[in-house]
């Protein structure tokens, strides 16, 4: 499936207009839009943290500065996308906490899930009909096409009017304690 979506994310307009990253099946061998050779990310955690089995680091767990300020938005495509169940991870987390507006690619209603759980979504501005669509690939392509009509705003309009809404998530981010289920 991963394939499928970075094929269509290539084939669709609004790929000119993003930074993208694919790993594919060999995490050694991404495929970063922007040119740049990537810094090795994977699950494992960093070497030299002495801690590591405590507390693991991974570098996926990690916000990557460059990466976010080159960018105004963000997109989120969870790794398990089923539609019998919506799933978070740290992808939503990043986003969050770098205080950014985004989309994200899951399951079916992930964005009604995500709002079960108390966080607002970015409908004011972002058309979040997708999240309705049962066709995993029709969804993406109605994600990549919300995409670019949120590239085509003013992004200081677009942070002026989503403002609450990213302070809202972050506050209910930081202030619940989240447990693993």
């Amino acid at each position: 499936m991963k394939n499928e979506l970075y094929q269509k994310l290539l084939n669709h307009s609004v790929s000119d207009k993003t930074l993208h990253v694919y790993f594919g099946k060999d995490p050694s061998k991404g495929i970063w839009s922007n040119g740049s050779i990537p810094k090795t990310h994977t699950a494992e955690t960093i070497d030299g943290n002495e801690n590591a089995f405590v507390n693991p680091v991974r570098h996926s767990d990690l916000i990557d500065v460059e990466i976010y300020n080159q960018t105004y938005y963000s997109a989120v495509i969870e790794t398990v996308i089923h539609n019998d169940f919506a799933m978070f991870s740290e992808k939503e987390a990043k986003p969050i906490m770098a205080r950014r507006p985004f989309v994200i690619m899951g399951a079916r209603h992930q964005l009604r899930a995500f709002r079960s759980l108390g966080f607002e979504t970015f409908s004011p501005v972002i058309d979040e009909s997708y999240d309705d669509i049962e066709d995993c690939l029709e969804r993406f392509d109605s994600m990549l096409d919300a995409m670019e009509k949120l590239c085509k705003i003013d992004p200081v309009e677009v942070y002026k009017k989503l403002l609450p809404v990213i302070d809202h998530n972050k506050k209910h981010f930081l202030e619940n304690k989240w447990t693993r289920i």
